[in-house]
């Protein structure tokens, strides 16, 4: 294989960011002979990332941070960094990496990728007023930058950000998701039912939709009593401001409503256990990554027909979209596919054939590789990308 030789730096606001989300597209990319560099906070996983043969910096930021003398020094921590490593290109994952590292990406005139992964809290959540304040007039700053692009999620987050001033036309970019492992995520089976089993795996945030959730749960549980389990999968995320209380979700646990499994790190696992998911969301998603994982196993999924959700599941093909905020209709549509088993196994089927057409991992990052070397206006001679699985990435 021919060594690329290509030096390229991901700043993201942590760790365990990364490793959920990019770490599969850094692995290929150091296959092929990159230099790849995680700028991060380091909660405790650096180590492995660079047991893998990255090499990891801890990048000293808070996701909530409001203290202008510490949000300076993480932009001057950049700025240091970038200036010693050098690097070919800068890619920056969330909206603290994009405004903080655009300012130092700028100042050193390196090319940079700014990728969305869902507009967040921010610009989704009534709360997020203040923060919008902020982050529009700097976000704006994005498209006065010749050697930057953007990369969106969705098409519903890229026009919006079109609308904002954020970056032209020409220099942005939707790539549908960051992908799913199909080697990791096999094609499963149903288990044996009842009781049938529905997973909620995310964040423990309300706009994730857990009480709508929780409330479709008390709803089936009258009709279905003990044939239907409810699952939720995620940790309790303290630092977000619309994270469910731990209390709120441990009540539920005791009183039987559903059953609550904290974080994990076996979700391929659960997912075959399961025979429903739902993500009743009304988030700032990009695409949600359970969404994907739930079809790459072969399961028909319940979420909203809301921007990042609607982009995972086709309606009537591989799940159902319901109202956000409507529990009733979430309840309608859970009962319906679990009244049904050879529409949800249809369903399942289609969604793991849309997953490895669609959303492949590999296929995630041809598409980043097409943006790496437009900004960096590489030819395809130039750009040595060869051998198993991304022989075909310039095709």
């Amino acid at each position: 294989m021919t060594s690329c030789g290509l030096h390229v730096v991901f700043t993201v606001n942590a760790d365990w960011v990364f490793r959920i989300h990019f770490l599969p597209l850094a692995q290929l990319l150091t296959r092929q002979g990159f230099q790849v560099t995680i700028m991060a906070r380091d909660t405790g996983e650096g180590a492995a990332i660079e047991r893998r043969g990255m090499h990891f910096i801890h990048w000293p930021v808070t996701r909530s941070g409001k203290n202008p003398v510490m949000e300076t020094a993480a932009v001057l921590h950049l700025l240091r960094h970038y200036r010693r490593m050098k690097p070919d290109l800068v890619h920056h994952i969330g909206l603290k990496a994009i405004c903080y590292g655009s300012v130092a990406s700028r100042l050193l005139r390196l090319p940079a990728v700014h990728m969305f992964i869902g507009l967040g809290f921010a610009f989704r959540n009534q709360a997020g007023r203040s923060s919008r304040l902020f982050l529009k007039p700097w976000l704006r700053t994005l498209r006065g930058d010749k050697r930057s692009v953007l990369v969106f999620q969705n098409a519903a987050d890229r026009a919006y950000g079109q609308s904002q001033g954020w970056g032209k036309e020409e220099k942005t970019y939707v790539v549908g998701g960051v992908g799913v492992d199909l080697s990791g995520f096999r094609e499963q089976p149903e288990p044996q039912a009842p009781p049938f089993v529905v997973v909620f795996a995310s964040r423990m945030l309300w706009d994730k939709g857990v009480g709508e959730f929780v409330e479709a749960a008390r709803i089936l549980k009258k009709e279905w009593g003990e044939l239907v389990q409810f699952v939720l999968v995620g940790g309790h995320d303290a630092e977000n401001p619309c994270a469910v209380p731990r209390s709120c979700l441990e009540g539920w646990h005791r009183e039987g409503v559903v059953d609550w499994l904290g974080f994990r790190h076996d979700i391929p696992q659960i997912l075959a256990m399961s025979h429903l998911v739902v993500l009743p969301s009304y988030y700032g998603e990009g695409v949600p990554k359970i969404l994907l994982e739930a079809a790459a196993v072969g399961r028909a999924a319940v979420t909203t027909d809301w921007p990042g959700c609607r982009d995972a599941v086709l309606d009537g093909v591989t799940g159902r979209l319901v109202p956000p905020k409507d529990p009733r209709a979430l309840a309608r549509a859970i009962d319906h596919l679990l009244s049904n088993r050879e529409l949800r196994s249809k369903m399942g089927h289609r969604a793991r054939e849309r997953a490895e057409k669609e959303f492949s991992v590999v296929r995630f990052s041809q598409k980043i590789l097409r943006v790496y070397r437009d900004v960096l206006s590489i030819s395809r001679k130039d750009f040595p990308l060869t051998g198993n699985p991304m022989q075909d990435v310039f095709i």
